[in-house]
C-alpha cells in the first residue's frame, strides 16, 4: 500500500514538473541576460514549452502570442543580432520549429514598444534578429514564441557590437578593424572594381 502511495506522489510531482510554466513566462520575469557580446546559451537551454500568452498583445510578425518566453538586456554598444536556434536535427540549438522573435524598448511595468520582429516562414528552424541604434546602458526586452503554436527548446544568441564602417568590395576602400570585439555585416555585394587583389594589387 505505501509503495503505491509513493508511486502516485512521485508520478504526479513528475508530472507537475513536466508541465510546469517555464520561469520567464511573463514579461515582469524574463530572464536578464548579463553578457551580451558574442554570447549564447547552451543547446536547449531555453524552452516555451507550457508557456501562456502574455497580457501584452502580440508584435507585428507573431501568429500568437500564446507561447511567448521573455528575456531582457543591457545594451553595451549600438547593434545587436539575436540568433533563436531551435530543431536543426543533429547539432542543433533544441526542438522548437519556426521560432519568431521580438525587440522591444521600454519597461515591462508599463508601455513597451516595438523595435524590430522577425518569424521563419521556410521552415529553418533558425532565425535572426538584426537591429541597430540601440542607446547604449538602455535595457531591452526580447519575446521569443513559436509561429503556429510550435513549442519546443532552443538555444539563444546576442552579440551586441558597435559596427565597424561598411566593408567596400575593393582592397582600397577596405573598413579598418581598431581591435578584436566581434561584429556581423549584413553583406558585401559583388567583386568590386578590382577583381584580381589575390595576385597582390593592394
Amino acid at each position: 500500500m505505501i509503495k503505491k502511495y509513493l508511486f502516485t506522489l512521485v508520478s504526479l510531482f513528475c508530472f507537475t514538473i513536466a508541465f510546469a510554466q517555464p520561469v520567464n513566462d511573463e514579461c515582469d520575469t524574463a530572464i536578464n541576460i548579463p553578457t551580451v557580446e558574442n554570447w549564447c546559451s547552451p543547446t536547449q537551454a531555453y524552452t516555451n514549452v507550457a508557456a501562456t500568452a502574455s497580457g501584452f498583445g502580440p508584435p507585428s510578425c507573431f501568429d500568437s502570442p500564446a507561447n511567448d518566453v521573455w528575456f531582457t538586456f543591457t545594451a553595451v554598444a549600438t547593434d545587436v543580432v539575436i540568433t533563436v536556434n531551435g530543431d536543426q536535427g543533429i547539432g542543433g540549438g533544441g526542438t522548437l520549429n519556426n521560432p519568431s522573435v521580438a525587440l522591444y524598448d521600454g519597461a515591462c511595468s508599463g508601455t513597451i514598444g516595438e523595435f524590430q520582429c522577425e518569424t521563419d516562414f521556410i521552415n529553418n528552424n533558425i532565425l535572426e534578429l538584426y537591429k541597430g541604434g540601440l542607446t547604449v546602458g538602455q535595457t531591452y526586452i526580447i519575446r521569443i514564441n513559436g509561429r503556429a503554436g510550435n513549442t519546443g527548446t532552443f538555444q539563444l544568441c546576442i552579440n551586441n557590437f558597435y559596427p565597424p564602417v561598411e566593408p567596400g568590395s575593393d582592397c582600397p576602400t577596405a573598413a579598418i578593424l581598431c581591435d578584436k570585439s566581434p561584429f556581423s555585416i549584413q553583406s558585401v555585394i559583388g567583386a568590386g572594381n578590382d577583381p584580381d587583389e589575390a595576385a597582390g594589387t593592394c
